[in-house]
């Protein structure tokens, strides 16, 4: 969800009709389903009678239900007599929500609507100057060391920022607690008062309101910070077992002697295009993992309260997506009951919906068509396209028009059960919707439809470990499109099986001379598991040894076993049924080495 407007602001997005009941996997939806997006906080749409006024013009045309998306804190500054301060969560601990109550009374007790309530948790420090207009600001407890950092250069790591937005740090014990207490009050308080109203809830990180890592152009990226840092380190042990493998694996002299002496990308930066580097390779699948967690862990939290819950993503396929750390998607979004993808006009929405439908199966998806001005653009660059308009001569009404129709003509048959019009409101002053009246009733007209079955007529099979090969290759990603087109993708639905080969393999091998080539260690039950497992590790001779559960910190959780052991294989149950979701390490500790290995626990 791209902001057009000043500010990252409230977002509504509306489906048609009065549709009742909860959020749907495609096997439960009997139709489709079709949002609009209303930036409901821009000083456009601050006050009450401004929000029921658009509220009202909405339900007039047959629209029944709002995506609301909020902000952990907004102020206003320049709109009001005073700075406006819309603080939900004033101290940890306190939470008022009481600014969208108000408004969402409106919405739900008097034109009947449904909800989809969605917050955003980036936002500029409390001590960072205010602009003009509304703003995402962090809580007051909230600091510094809560914000992401990027690798600006080799041993350099500054704190990111998009307009002086910060994104918090997933990995920083108390940053990401804070986070999911909010998610979960969110949850409680918004089902208590508004019931089965709700339709699910979202809850983004980035500065253009997606559950990713920020978009910091290359050659630059996110999270370097020593919290990311740490649990890197953590990850590696899972995956290696030893610092001396990973020294090995990098290419690294003289091999590492700790874990604590190695690292983000051997303290390089970025590699220059057509290179990558296993050190890299290794930082961008941990980033996969580490988002992946924590959206598993935001989807516990609202599942646990009684809620649906949405993921957002700006791309999972496109030239920023290693960037963005989402080629992967598929795995971070287990257990969903939705997930959006906002791709631009320009994008190829039938390479796009096959991408997204393989890679989700079970979990209902949809695309997001984005801003009136971007459809039309005939330069590229939104900026000319969008201030002003209408009547800009870098943008086309027919052109427009036709890409309009394209999102919805090529998505839906792909099997999108949700499509999204996001940032419309934004030039709703212009006439955005008399202007396309004959496409948003086209729209209307599809999403009352079936949700369409599809049976892929061939497969492309991608490689996520080649996407990062080739990180920011324009003509890797191009190569891709033309290579679904030339099986026939433009016109039939096309499998595009996505190949998880990006981590090294697991188990590994271990070096001769360090650890006995009879010690092995690994995870013989499901893995992820909901709730009991089993851990099996193999002696060369009789010995003392240990397997402990630790957390992606480093943490010992428990003691799963210790004592004196014969050689040959041993079986350890797990029970983590007691355990919030999430990735662990189960770490074996003997006198002749020590091996590690990645769990997972899902609920």
């Amino acid at each position: 969800m791209r902001p057009y407007l000043q500010g990252h602001l409230l977002a509504l997005l509306v489906l048609p009709g009065l549709i009742a009941g909860t959020l749907s996997r495609p096997a439960e939806a009997a139709r489709r389903r079709f949002f609009n997006t209303v930036n409901a906080t821009s000083a456009a749409f601050l006050y009450q009678s401004q929000f029921e006024a658009y509220v009202d013009s909405m339900a007039a045309r047959g629209i029944g239900s709002l995506r609301v998306a909020g902000q952990w804190r907004l102020k206003c500054h320049q709109c009001a007599p005073d700075t406006m301060d819309v603080n939900t969560n004033p101290a940890p601990g306190v939470y008022d929500f009481s600014f969208y109550f108000d408004r969402l009374d409106y919405a739900v007790f008097t034109r009947g609507m449904n909800l989809m309530v969605c917050f955003n948790l980036g936002g500029k420090l409390p001590s960072d100057p205010l602009a003009g207009g509304s703003q995402p600001v962090w809580p007051e407890f909230l600091g510094g060391a809560d914000a992401m950092m990027y690798r600006a250069s080799p041993g350099v790591d500054l704190t990111y920022s998009f307009n002086l937005i910060r994104t918090p740090r997933i990995e920083r014990p108390s940053t990401r607690a804070a986070m999911l207490a909010f998610a979960g009050e969110v949850a409680r308080q918004f089902l208590a008062r508004y019931g089965d109203a709700i339709l699910g809830f979202s809850f983004t990180l980035a500065h253009y309101g997606e559950a990713e890592y920020p978009l910091a152009g290359y050659p630059y990226f996110c999270d370097t910070s020593p919290d990311a840092a740490t649990a890197f380190r953590t990850w590696l042990a899972g995956h290696y077992g030893t610092p001396q493998e990973v020294a090995a694996a990098w290419g690294h002299s003289p091999p590492f002697t700790s874990f604590d002496e190695i690292q983000i990308l051997d303290g390089q930066g970025s590699p220059p295009l057509g290179q990558a580097p296993t050190a890299y390779l290794d930082f961008m699948a941990y980033r996969e993992d580490a988002l992946g967690s924590f959206l598993h862990e935001l989807r516990d939290t609202v599942h646990t309260n009684g809620g649906r819950v949405m993921a957002q993503f700006g791309s999972v396929w496109d030239v920023l997506s290693t960037t963005r750390g989402t080629v992967g998607f598929g795995r971070q979004v287990e257990g969903f009951d939705l997930v959006v993808v906002d791709d631009a006009p320009g994008y190829d929405h039938t390479f796009s919906m096959d991408y997204t439908r393989t890679n989700t199966p079970g979990v209902a998806f949809g695309n997001e068509a984005d801003a009136p001005c971007q459809m039309g653009c005939t330069t590229g660059n939104t900026s000319q396209c969008c201030y002003p308009w209408p009547g800009n001569p870098y943008w086309s009404e027919a052109l427009g028009k036709a890409q309009f129709d394209a999102y919805f003509n090529q998505s839906y048959p792909r099997g999108a059960t949700w499509m999204d019009l996001a940032n419309w409101d934004n030039f709703y002053p212009a006439g955005a919707f008399a202007i396309y009246a004959a496409q948003v009733a086209n729209a209307v007209a599809l999403a009352g439809q079936q949700v369409t079955t599809v049976v892929a007529a061939d497969t492309q099979h991608v490689s996520q470990r080649d996407w990062y090969v080739h990180h920011h290759e324009n003509g890797f990603v191009s190569g891709l499109v033309a290579a679904h087109a030339a099986l026939g993708g433009q016109s039939t639905p096309i499998a595009v099986a996505l190949a998880y080969d990006l981590e090294p393999p697991v188990p590994v091998e271990v070096p001769p001379g360090r650890v006995s080539p009879a010690l092995a260690l690994a995870i013989a039950g499901r893995n992820p598991a909901r709730g009991e497992t089993v851990v099996r590790f193999t002696l060369a001779r009789r010995e003392r040894a240990s397997l402990t559960l630790l957390d992606v910190a480093g943490r010992a959780v428990r003691a799963l076993v210790a004592g004196e052991f014969g050689p040959g294989e041993h079986s350890v149950p797990v029970d983590g049924r007691d355990l919030p979701s999430g990735v662990y390490l189960v770490r074996l500790e003997t006198p002749s080495g020590s091996l590690a290995r990645r769990l997972e626990f899902v609920r």
